[in-house]
Protein backbone atom coordinates (compact mmCIF):
# COMPACT_ATOMS: atom_id res chain seq x y z
CA UNK A 1 0.00 0.00 0.00
CA UNK A 2 2.83 2.42 0.88
CA UNK A 3 4.48 1.74 -2.45
CA UNK A 4 1.24 2.42 -4.30
CA UNK A 5 0.74 5.77 -2.52
CA UNK A 6 4.37 6.72 -3.14
CA UNK A 7 4.02 5.94 -6.83
CA UNK A 8 0.90 8.07 -7.20
CA UNK A 9 2.63 10.99 -5.45
CA UNK A 10 5.63 10.64 -7.76
CA UNK A 11 3.43 10.61 -10.85
CA UNK A 12 1.66 13.81 -9.81
CA UNK A 13 5.02 15.42 -9.02
CA UNK A 14 6.51 14.46 -12.38
CA UNK A 15 3.46 15.71 -14.23
CA UNK A 16 3.80 19.06 -12.47
CA UNK A 17 7.52 19.14 -13.20
CA UNK A 18 7.46 18.19 -16.90
CA UNK A 19 4.14 19.54 -18.09
CA UNK A 20 3.05 23.15 -17.98
CA UNK A 21 -0.23 22.96 -16.15
CA UNK A 22 -3.17 20.56 -15.90
CA UNK A 23 -6.75 20.43 -14.62
CA UNK A 24 -8.00 17.34 -12.79
CA UNK A 25 -11.49 16.18 -13.61
CA UNK A 26 -13.68 13.59 -11.98
CA UNK A 27 -12.77 9.90 -12.12
CA UNK A 28 -13.15 8.33 -15.54
CA UNK A 29 -12.69 11.60 -17.43
CA UNK A 30 -9.60 12.96 -19.13
CA UNK A 31 -6.96 15.39 -17.94
CA UNK A 32 -6.35 18.46 -20.06
CA UNK A 33 -2.71 19.41 -20.47
CA UNK A 34 -1.13 22.48 -22.00
CA UNK A 35 2.27 21.21 -23.09
CA UNK A 36 5.43 23.22 -23.38
CA UNK A 37 6.35 23.76 -27.00
CA UNK A 38 2.78 23.48 -28.24
CA UNK A 39 0.36 26.38 -28.38
CA UNK A 40 -2.63 24.08 -28.29
CA UNK A 41 -3.95 21.86 -25.50
CA UNK A 42 -4.28 18.10 -25.98
CA UNK A 43 -6.58 15.72 -24.17
CA UNK A 44 -5.15 12.50 -22.80
CA UNK A 45 -6.91 10.00 -20.60
CA UNK A 46 -4.35 9.22 -17.92
CA UNK A 47 -6.71 8.52 -15.05
CA UNK A 48 -6.75 4.78 -15.62
CA UNK A 49 -4.88 2.41 -13.37
CA UNK A 50 -1.19 2.77 -12.52
CA UNK A 51 1.22 -0.09 -13.14
CA UNK A 52 4.61 -0.10 -11.40
CA UNK A 53 7.93 -1.39 -12.65
CA UNK A 54 11.04 -1.99 -10.55
CA UNK A 55 9.61 -1.12 -7.14
CA UNK A 56 9.38 -3.19 -4.02
CA UNK A 57 6.44 -5.22 -2.82
CA UNK A 58 3.75 -7.19 -4.59
CA UNK A 59 2.16 -6.03 -7.81
CA UNK A 60 5.35 -4.62 -9.30
CA UNK A 61 6.64 -5.77 -12.67
CA UNK A 62 10.28 -6.61 -13.14
CA UNK A 63 10.43 -5.35 -16.73
CA UNK A 64 8.72 -2.56 -18.61
CA UNK A 65 7.30 -4.57 -21.52
CA UNK A 66 5.27 -6.83 -19.19
CA UNK A 67 3.64 -3.78 -17.62
CA UNK A 68 2.83 -2.32 -21.05
CA UNK A 69 1.38 -5.63 -22.24
CA UNK A 70 -0.95 -5.70 -19.24
CA UNK A 71 -1.93 -2.03 -19.47
CA UNK A 72 -5.14 -0.88 -21.15
CA UNK A 73 -6.14 2.36 -22.87
CA UNK A 74 -5.30 5.37 -20.69
CA UNK A 75 -3.23 3.52 -18.09
CA UNK A 76 0.08 4.83 -16.78
CA UNK A 77 3.24 2.78 -16.38
CA UNK A 78 5.49 4.23 -13.69
CA UNK A 79 9.10 2.99 -13.77
CA UNK A 80 11.40 3.27 -10.77
CA UNK A 81 15.08 4.10 -11.19
CA UNK A 82 17.09 1.14 -12.45
CA UNK A 83 18.66 -0.09 -15.68
CA UNK A 84 16.30 -2.21 -17.78
CA UNK A 85 17.81 -4.33 -20.56
CA UNK A 86 15.01 -4.74 -23.06
CA UNK A 87 13.40 -3.53 -26.29
CA UNK A 88 10.15 -1.75 -25.52
CA UNK A 89 7.17 -1.77 -27.89
CA UNK A 90 4.35 0.70 -27.22
CA UNK A 91 1.33 -0.14 -29.37
CA UNK A 92 -1.46 1.30 -27.27
CA UNK A 93 -2.49 4.66 -25.80
CA UNK A 94 -0.73 4.77 -22.44
CA UNK A 95 1.68 6.99 -20.58
CA UNK A 96 5.12 5.83 -19.47
CA UNK A 97 6.90 7.86 -16.79
CA UNK A 98 10.36 7.32 -15.37
CA UNK A 99 11.31 8.25 -11.84
CA UNK A 100 14.43 10.21 -12.91
CA UNK A 101 15.87 10.48 -16.38
CA UNK A 102 19.52 10.07 -15.34
CA UNK A 103 18.85 6.87 -13.38
CA UNK A 104 15.86 5.30 -15.15
CA UNK A 105 17.66 3.67 -18.07
CA UNK A 106 16.36 1.47 -20.88
CA UNK A 107 19.28 -0.30 -22.59
CA UNK A 108 18.75 -2.21 -25.83
CA UNK A 109 22.21 -3.83 -25.64
CA UNK A 110 22.74 -2.90 -29.32
CA UNK A 111 19.77 -5.03 -30.44
CA UNK A 112 17.01 -3.24 -32.39
CA UNK A 113 15.27 -0.06 -31.18
CA UNK A 114 15.20 0.90 -27.54
CA UNK A 115 11.56 2.01 -27.85
CA UNK A 116 9.25 1.54 -30.83
CA UNK A 117 5.96 3.46 -30.82
CA UNK A 118 3.04 2.65 -33.12
CA UNK A 119 0.06 4.19 -31.34
CA UNK A 120 -1.39 7.66 -30.74
CA UNK A 121 -1.77 9.90 -27.68
CA UNK A 122 1.24 8.77 -25.64
CA UNK A 123 3.38 10.56 -23.04
CA UNK A 124 6.99 9.47 -22.44
CA UNK A 125 9.09 11.33 -19.88
CA UNK A 126 11.89 10.77 -17.40
CA UNK A 127 14.09 8.13 -19.11
CA UNK A 128 17.48 7.49 -20.63
CA UNK A 129 17.27 5.51 -23.89
CA UNK A 130 20.65 4.01 -24.76
CA UNK A 131 22.51 1.55 -26.98
CA UNK A 132 20.18 0.67 -29.84
CA UNK A 133 21.49 -1.40 -32.71
CA UNK A 134 24.10 0.60 -34.65
CA UNK A 135 24.53 -1.51 -37.81
CA UNK A 136 22.36 -3.36 -40.34
CA UNK A 137 18.99 -2.53 -38.77
CA UNK A 138 19.99 1.03 -37.81
CA UNK A 139 18.19 1.14 -34.49
CA UNK A 140 16.80 4.21 -32.76
CA UNK A 141 16.63 5.36 -29.18
CA UNK A 142 12.98 6.17 -29.90
CA UNK A 143 11.29 5.19 -33.15
CA UNK A 144 7.81 6.57 -33.88
CA UNK A 145 6.13 4.62 -36.65
CA UNK A 146 2.90 6.34 -37.72
CA UNK A 147 2.15 7.63 -34.23
CA UNK A 148 0.40 10.95 -33.63
CA UNK A 149 -0.14 13.32 -30.70
CA UNK A 150 2.84 11.94 -28.78
CA UNK A 151 4.69 13.89 -26.10
CA UNK A 152 8.38 13.07 -25.57
CA UNK A 153 9.87 15.31 -22.89
CA UNK A 154 12.73 15.46 -20.42
CA UNK A 155 14.54 12.33 -21.59
CA UNK A 156 18.12 11.46 -22.43
CA UNK A 157 18.67 9.70 -25.77
CA UNK A 158 22.30 8.58 -25.93
CA UNK A 159 24.58 6.35 -28.01
CA UNK A 160 22.15 5.09 -30.63
CA UNK A 161 22.29 5.03 -34.43
CA UNK A 162 19.33 7.43 -34.60
CA UNK A 163 18.39 9.33 -31.50
CA UNK A 164 14.73 9.88 -32.38
CA UNK A 165 13.38 8.60 -35.71
CA UNK A 166 9.89 9.71 -36.73
CA UNK A 167 8.12 8.27 -39.78
CA UNK A 168 4.71 9.25 -41.16
CA UNK A 169 3.78 10.89 -37.85
CA UNK A 170 2.09 14.18 -37.06
CA UNK A 171 1.24 16.57 -34.25
CA UNK A 172 3.93 15.28 -31.92
CA UNK A 173 5.78 17.41 -29.37
CA UNK A 174 9.46 16.80 -28.64
CA UNK A 175 10.90 19.09 -25.98
CA UNK A 176 13.49 19.40 -23.23
CA UNK A 177 15.42 16.28 -24.19
CA UNK A 178 19.18 15.72 -24.16
CA UNK A 179 20.12 13.93 -27.39
CA UNK A 180 23.78 13.02 -27.45
CA UNK A 181 26.38 10.81 -29.15
CA UNK A 182 24.02 9.26 -31.67
CA UNK A 183 25.81 8.06 -34.78
CA UNK A 184 23.56 9.07 -37.72
CA UNK A 185 21.05 11.74 -36.68
CA UNK A 186 19.97 13.16 -33.37
CA UNK A 187 16.43 13.68 -34.68
CA UNK A 188 15.25 12.46 -38.10
CA UNK A 189 11.80 13.12 -39.55
CA UNK A 190 10.49 11.43 -42.67
CA UNK A 191 7.08 12.16 -44.18
CA UNK A 192 6.07 13.76 -40.88
CA UNK A 193 4.21 17.04 -40.48
CA UNK A 194 2.96 19.52 -37.89
CA UNK A 195 5.45 18.46 -35.22
CA UNK A 196 6.99 20.74 -32.61
CA UNK A 197 10.66 20.22 -31.70
CA UNK A 198 11.80 22.71 -29.06
CA UNK A 199 14.24 23.31 -26.23
CA UNK A 200 16.26 20.18 -26.94
CA UNK A 201 20.02 19.89 -26.65
CA UNK A 202 21.36 17.91 -29.62
CA UNK A 203 25.06 17.12 -29.25
CA UNK A 204 25.95 14.27 -31.54
CA UNK A 205 26.99 13.26 -35.03
CA UNK A 206 23.83 14.15 -36.90
CA UNK A 207 21.82 17.15 -35.66
CA UNK A 208 18.20 17.46 -36.86
CA UNK A 209 17.13 16.35 -40.35
CA UNK A 210 13.81 16.60 -42.17
CA UNK A 211 13.01 14.59 -45.30
CA UNK A 212 9.69 15.06 -47.11
CA UNK A 213 8.37 16.70 -43.95
CA UNK A 214 6.36 19.91 -43.87
CA UNK A 215 4.80 22.39 -41.44
CA UNK A 216 7.12 21.51 -38.57
CA UNK A 217 8.46 23.92 -35.96
CA UNK A 218 12.07 23.75 -34.77
CA UNK A 219 12.77 26.37 -32.15
CA UNK A 220 14.95 27.14 -29.15
CA UNK A 221 17.14 24.08 -29.66
CA UNK A 222 20.88 23.89 -29.02
CA UNK A 223 22.67 21.99 -31.78
CA UNK A 224 26.44 21.76 -31.51
CA UNK A 225 29.54 19.65 -32.10
CA UNK A 226 27.88 17.71 -34.91
CA UNK A 227 28.43 16.89 -38.55
CA UNK A 228 24.94 18.20 -39.36
CA UNK A 229 23.14 21.18 -37.88
CA UNK A 230 19.63 21.47 -39.35
CA UNK A 231 19.13 19.69 -42.68
CA UNK A 232 16.04 19.96 -44.93
CA UNK A 233 15.41 17.96 -48.10
CA UNK A 234 12.13 18.10 -50.04
CA UNK A 235 10.59 19.75 -46.98
CA UNK A 236 8.41 22.87 -47.09
CA UNK A 237 6.66 25.36 -44.82
CA UNK A 238 8.86 24.65 -41.82
CA UNK A 239 9.81 27.22 -39.18
CA UNK A 240 13.39 27.19 -37.87
CA UNK A 241 13.72 29.86 -35.20
CA UNK A 242 15.75 30.89 -32.16
CA UNK A 243 18.10 27.93 -32.35
CA UNK A 244 21.75 28.05 -31.30
CA UNK A 245 23.84 26.23 -33.91
CA UNK A 246 27.54 26.01 -33.11
CA UNK A 247 30.62 24.08 -34.27
CA UNK A 248 28.99 22.08 -37.08
CA UNK A 249 31.20 20.31 -39.65
CA UNK A 250 28.70 20.80 -42.49
CA UNK A 251 26.66 24.01 -42.92
CA UNK A 252 24.83 25.16 -39.81
CA UNK A 253 21.55 25.06 -41.76
CA UNK A 254 21.17 23.22 -45.09
CA UNK A 255 18.07 23.59 -47.29
CA UNK A 256 18.17 21.42 -50.40
CA UNK A 257 16.15 19.87 -53.23
CA UNK A 258 12.70 21.41 -53.62
CA UNK A 259 12.44 22.69 -50.05
CA UNK A 260 10.30 25.82 -50.27
CA UNK A 261 8.53 28.37 -48.08
CA UNK A 262 10.71 27.65 -45.06
CA UNK A 263 11.28 30.46 -42.59
CA UNK A 264 14.74 30.58 -40.97
CA UNK A 265 14.64 33.36 -38.42
CA UNK A 266 16.38 34.66 -35.29
CA UNK A 267 18.92 31.83 -35.06
CA UNK A 268 22.51 32.17 -33.88
CA UNK A 269 24.74 30.30 -36.33
CA UNK A 270 28.42 30.53 -35.43
CA UNK A 271 31.82 28.80 -35.63
CA UNK A 272 30.83 26.21 -38.22
CA UNK A 273 33.37 24.53 -40.51
CA UNK A 274 31.33 25.12 -43.66
CA UNK A 275 28.73 27.75 -44.62
CA UNK A 276 26.57 29.30 -41.94
CA UNK A 277 23.50 28.64 -44.11
CA UNK A 278 23.54 26.76 -47.41
CA UNK A 279 20.29 27.36 -49.27
CA UNK A 280 19.92 25.56 -52.57
CA UNK A 281 16.23 25.90 -53.20
CA UNK A 282 13.59 28.59 -53.87
CA UNK A 283 10.91 30.64 -52.10
CA UNK A 284 12.51 30.63 -48.64
CA UNK A 285 13.07 33.41 -46.09
CA UNK A 286 16.22 33.96 -44.04
CA UNK A 287 15.73 36.83 -41.61
CA UNK A 288 17.10 38.29 -38.37
CA UNK A 289 19.80 35.67 -37.84
CA UNK A 290 23.26 36.21 -36.36
CA UNK A 291 25.74 34.44 -38.67
CA UNK A 292 29.36 34.79 -37.56
CA UNK A 293 32.79 33.18 -37.66
CA UNK A 294 32.01 30.41 -40.12
CA UNK A 295 34.84 28.95 -42.19
CA UNK A 296 33.05 29.55 -45.47
CA UNK A 297 30.46 32.16 -46.50
CA UNK A 298 27.88 33.28 -43.99
CA UNK A 299 25.13 32.45 -46.50
CA UNK A 300 25.56 30.55 -49.77
CA UNK A 301 22.46 30.49 -51.93
CA UNK A 302 21.32 29.10 -55.26
CA UNK A 303 17.73 29.29 -56.40
CA UNK A 304 15.12 31.95 -57.00
CA UNK A 305 12.64 34.13 -55.13
CA UNK A 306 14.37 33.81 -51.77
CA UNK A 307 14.47 36.67 -49.27
CA UNK A 308 17.53 37.38 -47.11
CA UNK A 309 16.78 40.27 -44.77
CA UNK A 310 17.84 41.91 -41.50
CA UNK A 311 20.64 39.45 -40.72
CA UNK A 312 23.94 40.27 -39.02
CA UNK A 313 26.64 38.55 -41.11
CA UNK A 314 30.20 39.09 -39.95
CA UNK A 315 33.69 37.61 -39.71
CA UNK A 316 33.02 34.75 -42.11
CA UNK A 317 35.83 33.35 -44.26
CA UNK A 318 36.33 31.95 -47.75
CA UNK A 319 33.57 33.53 -49.88
CA UNK A 320 32.65 36.14 -47.29
CA UNK A 321 29.20 37.38 -46.29
CA UNK A 322 26.65 36.31 -48.93
CA UNK A 323 27.57 34.30 -52.02
CA UNK A 324 24.67 33.60 -54.35
CA UNK A 325 23.39 32.95 -57.84
CA UNK A 326 19.93 32.67 -59.33
CA UNK A 327 17.17 35.15 -60.08
CA UNK A 328 14.45 37.23 -58.40
CA UNK A 329 16.08 37.02 -54.97
CA UNK A 330 15.91 39.90 -52.50
CA UNK A 331 18.88 40.83 -50.27
CA UNK A 332 17.62 43.58 -47.97
CA UNK A 333 18.52 45.41 -44.74
CA UNK A 334 21.40 43.15 -43.76
CA UNK A 335 24.49 44.26 -41.86
CA UNK A 336 27.47 42.61 -43.57
CA UNK A 337 30.78 43.45 -41.92
CA UNK A 338 34.38 42.27 -41.57
CA UNK A 339 34.10 39.20 -43.77
CA UNK A 340 37.33 37.83 -45.15
CA UNK A 341 36.60 38.26 -48.86
CA UNK A 342 33.37 39.74 -50.23
CA UNK A 343 30.47 41.38 -48.50
CA UNK A 344 28.22 40.14 -51.34
CA UNK A 345 29.24 38.05 -54.33
CA UNK A 346 26.76 37.43 -57.15
CA UNK A 347 27.58 35.17 -60.05
CA UNK A 348 25.44 34.31 -63.06
CA UNK A 349 22.27 35.86 -61.69
CA UNK A 350 19.64 38.23 -63.04
CA UNK A 351 16.76 40.33 -61.73
CA UNK A 352 17.90 40.23 -58.13
CA UNK A 353 17.31 43.15 -55.76
CA UNK A 354 20.06 44.20 -53.35
CA UNK A 355 18.87 47.12 -51.27
CA UNK A 356 19.25 48.91 -47.92
CA UNK A 357 22.20 46.83 -46.76
CA UNK A 358 25.19 48.14 -44.85
CA UNK A 359 28.33 46.51 -46.25
CA UNK A 360 31.37 47.61 -44.29
CA UNK A 361 35.01 46.67 -43.63
CA UNK A 362 35.05 43.61 -45.87
CA UNK A 363 37.93 42.98 -48.28
CA UNK A 364 35.55 43.85 -51.16
CA UNK A 365 32.07 45.29 -50.81
CA UNK A 366 30.31 43.66 -53.75
CA UNK A 367 31.45 41.57 -56.71
CA UNK A 368 29.05 40.94 -59.57
CA UNK A 369 30.15 38.92 -62.57
CA UNK A 370 28.45 37.42 -65.60
CA UNK A 371 25.18 38.89 -64.28
CA UNK A 372 22.64 41.26 -65.79
CA UNK A 373 19.65 43.38 -64.83
CA UNK A 374 20.28 43.21 -61.10
CA UNK A 375 19.30 46.25 -59.01
CA UNK A 376 21.76 47.48 -56.37
CA UNK A 377 20.22 50.56 -54.78
CA UNK A 378 20.18 52.44 -51.47
CA UNK A 379 23.00 50.43 -49.90
CA UNK A 380 25.95 51.69 -47.86
CA UNK A 381 29.39 50.58 -49.07
CA UNK A 382 31.91 51.65 -46.44
CA UNK A 383 35.66 51.24 -46.05
CA UNK A 384 36.37 48.20 -48.20
CA UNK A 385 39.70 47.93 -49.97
CA UNK A 386 37.51 48.04 -53.07
CA UNK A 387 33.82 48.78 -52.77
CA UNK A 388 32.67 47.21 -56.05
CA UNK A 389 33.97 45.04 -58.87
CA UNK A 390 31.66 44.12 -61.74
CA UNK A 391 33.29 42.24 -64.62
CA UNK A 392 31.10 41.20 -67.56
CA UNK A 393 27.95 42.64 -65.99
CA UNK A 394 25.32 45.28 -66.46
CA UNK A 395 23.84 46.50 -63.18
CA UNK A 396 21.12 48.97 -62.22
CA UNK A 397 22.77 51.16 -59.58
CA UNK A 398 20.00 53.67 -58.86
CA UNK A 399 16.21 53.94 -59.00
CA UNK A 400 16.14 57.24 -60.88
CA UNK A 401 16.28 59.29 -57.67
CA UNK A 402 18.67 57.63 -55.26
CA UNK A 403 21.69 55.40 -55.73
CA UNK A 404 24.07 54.09 -53.06
CA UNK A 405 26.45 55.55 -50.51
CA UNK A 406 30.09 54.94 -51.44
CA UNK A 407 32.80 55.82 -48.95
CA UNK A 408 35.28 56.14 -51.84
CA UNK A 409 33.12 58.56 -53.87
CA UNK A 410 35.01 61.84 -54.17
CA UNK A 411 32.47 63.91 -56.09
CA UNK A 412 31.01 67.19 -54.88
CA UNK A 413 27.52 68.13 -53.68
CA UNK A 414 27.44 71.80 -54.58
CA UNK A 415 23.68 72.25 -54.25
CA UNK A 416 23.51 70.49 -50.86
CA UNK A 417 20.71 68.09 -51.80
CA UNK A 418 22.60 65.04 -50.48
CA UNK A 419 23.18 63.63 -53.98
CA UNK A 420 26.58 63.70 -55.67
CA UNK A 421 26.85 66.00 -58.65
CA UNK A 422 28.68 63.44 -60.80
CA UNK A 423 27.96 59.72 -61.30
CA UNK A 424 29.91 56.89 -59.68
CA UNK A 425 31.33 54.61 -62.38
CA UNK A 426 32.62 51.04 -62.20
CA UNK A 427 35.23 49.11 -64.09
CA UNK A 428 33.79 46.72 -66.68
CA UNK A 429 30.16 47.55 -65.85
CA UNK A 430 28.29 49.25 -68.65
CA UNK A 431 26.14 51.27 -66.21
CA UNK A 432 26.93 53.74 -63.42
CA UNK A 433 25.38 55.05 -60.22
CA UNK A 434 23.90 58.31 -61.46
CA UNK A 435 22.74 59.50 -58.03
CA UNK A 436 25.41 58.53 -55.46
CA UNK A 437 24.45 59.39 -51.90
CA UNK A 438 26.63 61.79 -49.95
CA UNK A 439 25.72 60.33 -46.53
CA UNK A 440 24.75 56.79 -45.52
CA UNK A 441 21.22 55.62 -46.23
CA UNK A 442 19.15 54.79 -43.16
CA UNK A 443 16.19 55.70 -40.97
CA UNK A 444 17.86 58.74 -39.39
CA UNK A 445 19.23 62.01 -40.66
CA UNK A 446 22.95 61.72 -41.36
CA UNK A 447 25.72 64.25 -41.97
CA UNK A 448 29.20 64.08 -43.47
CA UNK A 449 32.04 66.53 -43.94
CA UNK A 450 32.22 66.74 -47.72
CA UNK A 451 35.19 69.10 -47.81
CA UNK A 452 37.96 68.83 -46.86
CA UNK A 453 37.65 65.17 -47.85
CA UNK A 454 39.47 62.84 -45.48
CA UNK A 455 42.83 61.63 -46.78
CA UNK A 456 43.66 64.51 -49.19
CA UNK A 457 45.91 67.53 -49.45
CA UNK A 458 44.24 70.93 -50.03
CA UNK A 459 45.90 74.19 -51.05
CA UNK A 460 43.66 77.24 -50.80
CA UNK A 461 40.48 75.21 -51.14
CA UNK A 462 41.75 73.13 -54.07
CA UNK A 463 41.98 69.37 -53.58
CA UNK A 464 45.25 67.99 -54.92
CA UNK A 465 45.94 64.29 -54.27
CA UNK A 466 45.36 61.54 -51.74
CA UNK A 467 47.61 61.47 -48.72
CA UNK A 468 47.86 59.52 -45.48
CA UNK A 469 46.64 62.51 -43.44
CA UNK A 470 44.34 65.47 -43.99
CA UNK A 471 46.55 68.47 -44.75
CA UNK A 472 45.24 71.95 -45.51
CA UNK A 473 47.33 74.94 -46.63
CA UNK A 474 45.63 78.30 -46.28
CA UNK A 475 41.95 79.10 -45.94
CA UNK A 476 39.34 76.46 -46.84
CA UNK A 477 35.58 76.24 -47.10
CA UNK A 478 34.26 73.46 -44.88
CA UNK A 479 31.28 71.84 -46.59
CA UNK A 480 28.75 69.44 -45.06
CA UNK A 481 26.16 67.21 -46.68
CA UNK A 482 23.10 66.30 -44.61
CA UNK A 483 20.04 64.29 -45.60
CA UNK A 484 17.36 61.84 -44.60
CA UNK A 485 16.67 59.78 -47.72
CA UNK A 486 14.15 57.45 -46.12
CA UNK A 487 11.66 59.96 -44.73
CA UNK A 488 10.86 62.95 -46.94
CA UNK A 489 8.91 64.66 -44.15
CA UNK A 490 12.09 65.11 -42.11
CA UNK A 491 13.79 68.43 -42.87
CA UNK A 492 17.22 69.70 -41.85
CA UNK A 493 16.79 72.49 -39.33
CA UNK A 494 20.40 73.62 -38.97
CA UNK A 495 24.04 72.56 -39.25
CA UNK A 496 26.63 73.68 -36.70
CA UNK A 497 30.35 73.94 -37.50
CA UNK A 498 32.98 73.42 -34.78
CA UNK A 499 36.78 73.68 -34.56
CA UNK A 500 38.38 71.97 -31.56
CA UNK A 501 35.01 71.86 -29.79
CA UNK A 502 34.25 75.53 -30.24
CA UNK A 503 31.12 76.53 -32.18
CA UNK A 504 32.16 78.70 -35.10
CA UNK A 505 29.14 78.90 -37.40
CA UNK A 506 25.48 77.90 -37.82
CA UNK A 507 23.99 77.40 -41.29
CA UNK A 508 20.26 76.83 -41.85
CA UNK A 509 20.24 76.73 -45.64
CA UNK A 510 21.68 74.19 -48.06
CA UNK A 511 24.37 73.91 -49.26
CA UNK A 512 25.81 73.93 -45.73
CA UNK A 513 29.25 75.52 -45.48
CA UNK A 514 31.58 77.81 -43.55
CA UNK A 515 34.86 79.40 -44.63
CA UNK A 516 37.60 78.59 -42.14
CA UNK A 517 40.14 81.40 -42.20
CA UNK A 518 43.60 80.96 -40.75
CA UNK A 519 43.72 82.49 -37.28
CA UNK A 520 46.70 80.91 -35.56
CA UNK A 521 50.34 80.25 -36.43
CA UNK A 522 50.95 78.08 -33.37
CA UNK A 523 48.55 75.12 -33.44
CA UNK A 524 48.49 73.00 -36.58
CA UNK A 525 46.55 69.91 -35.44
CA UNK A 526 42.79 70.50 -35.26
CA UNK A 527 39.53 68.59 -34.95
CA UNK A 528 36.78 69.93 -37.18
CA UNK A 529 33.24 68.67 -36.64
CA UNK A 530 29.70 69.29 -37.85
CA UNK A 531 26.37 68.59 -36.15
CA UNK A 532 22.98 68.44 -37.85
CA UNK A 533 19.60 69.03 -36.19
CA UNK A 534 16.46 67.91 -38.01
CA UNK A 535 12.80 68.87 -37.73
CA UNK A 536 12.05 65.78 -35.58
CA UNK A 537 14.62 66.79 -32.96
CA UNK A 538 17.22 64.21 -33.97
CA UNK A 539 20.93 64.98 -34.21
CA UNK A 540 23.98 63.46 -35.89
CA UNK A 541 27.59 64.53 -36.26
CA UNK A 542 30.79 63.89 -38.16
CA UNK A 543 34.35 64.89 -37.39
CA UNK A 544 37.87 64.56 -38.70
CA UNK A 545 41.40 65.50 -37.80
CA UNK A 546 43.11 68.14 -39.94
CA UNK A 547 46.68 69.40 -40.11
CA UNK A 548 46.62 73.06 -41.14
CA UNK A 549 49.49 75.27 -42.31
CA UNK A 550 50.06 78.48 -44.29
Amino acid sequence: MENNVYGKIMILFLILLFINGFTLLSEGESINFSFLGNNESSNFNINGKILYVGGEGSGNYSNIQDAIDNATFGDTVFVFSNEYHENVIINKTINIIGEKRETTIINADFQGDVVNISADNIIITGFSFVDSQRSNYYGAGIRISSGNNIIISNNQIINNFYGLYMFNSSNNTIFNNLIQLNLARGIRLEMSSNNSISNNSVIDEGGISLYDSCNNELRDNEIKDSYVGVYLERSCNNSISNNFINRIVWPGVSVYEKSCNNNITSNTIINNKDYGIHLYSSHNTITKNIIKNNDRAGIAMGGSSNVISENIISNNNDSGGIHFSGSFNTIKKNTITKNNEYGIRLSEGSYNLITENTIEDNYMGIRIYYSFNNSVIRNNFINQEKNADCPFSSTIWDDGNLGNYWSDYIGEDNDGDGIGDTPKSFEEDSNEDRYPLMVPYGPNTSIMIASPREGYIYIRNIRLKPYSSNIVFGNIKIKASAANYLNNTVQVDKVEFYVDGRLRWVDRTAPYSWRWRLSSHIKHNHIISVTVYDSYGNTAFDEQQVWRFF
